[in-house]
């Protein structure tokens, strides 16, 4: 996905509406979409994107070299979470960070994650 096509989908998820996924889903809160936005546009373009039903936008990475992948959740308030897996599978040494229990996530510490995944061979 180019930065065009990532900003055009955020749009569009500020969009949907209450009960977007018909389990009661929140519509994009403000302020995760904001977030969302600078992580695209100042850090890197994600592979994929996708709501969140709390209100917030997970950003997936995929590297086309290897498995390794990286989810970020940007959620409702803006707090920020992520998922790396070197190993392209789900709970095998998988690193994971949210920063309402291990504290700040800086964007460099995202742009650096981004790197590994898109990168690095092996990783």
């Amino acid at each position: 996905m180019n930065l065009r096509e990532a900003i055009e989908t955020i749009g569009k998820l500020r969009l949907l509406e209450k009960n977007w996924d018909g389990y009661g889903g929140n519509k994009l809160s403000d302020i995760a979409g904001e977030y969302s936005l600078y992580i695209v546009e100042q850090v890197a373009s994600p592979d994929y994107i996708h709501p969140l039903s709390d209100g917030g936008v997970q950003l997936d990475y995929e590297s086309k070299t290897n498995k390794s992948f990286l989810e970020i959740d940007v959620h409702f308030d803006g707090s920020v979470g992520y998922m790396f897996c070197p190993s392209g599978v789900y709970g095998e040494n998988c690193e994971e960070k949210d920063e309402d229990i291990d504290g700040v996530i800086t964007y460099e510490d995202l742009r650096l994650l981004i790197y590994k995944v898109k990168y690095e061979q092996g990783c």
